[in-house]
């Protein structure tokens, strides 16, 4: 039953934090945060056609994400050949401004 208490707590501090967090911001981002999100989108979509027009690589199995034009490449691809070419395609992309390649392969 502490536990329980603990866990009730955890939760309502922390919905408690959120709720403030919003508040804060009025709930929805500001302008340049909402345009750098949207930027970021584009790019991944952008990343994504490019690998998958690219005959030397199997799309479904990268998974791409941008943080502020920071991409990071992760998944499995069938060699380091495949592994270097998803980075300079990735790389090839406007908006790109560095590769976290995280990609494995065996």
């Amino acid at each position: 039953m502490k536990n329980l208490g603990k866990l009730l707590l955890v939760v309502v501090a922390a919905a408690g934090l959120t709720i403030a967090g919003c508040a804060s911001t009025g709930g929805a981002p500001s302008a340049p945060e909402s345009a750098d999100v949207n930027a970021d989108v584009l790019t991944e979509r952008k990343i994504l056609s490019a690998i998958a027009d690219d005959p030397g690589l199997e799309a479904t199995t990268i998974g791409v994400s941008c943080i502020n034009g920071v991409v990071t490449l992760r998944g499995s691809v069938g060699s380091a050949i495949e592994r270097e070419l998803a980075e300079r395609v990735a790389k090839s992309v406007s908006g790109v401004t560095a590769v976290n390649n995280l990609l494995t392969f065996s």
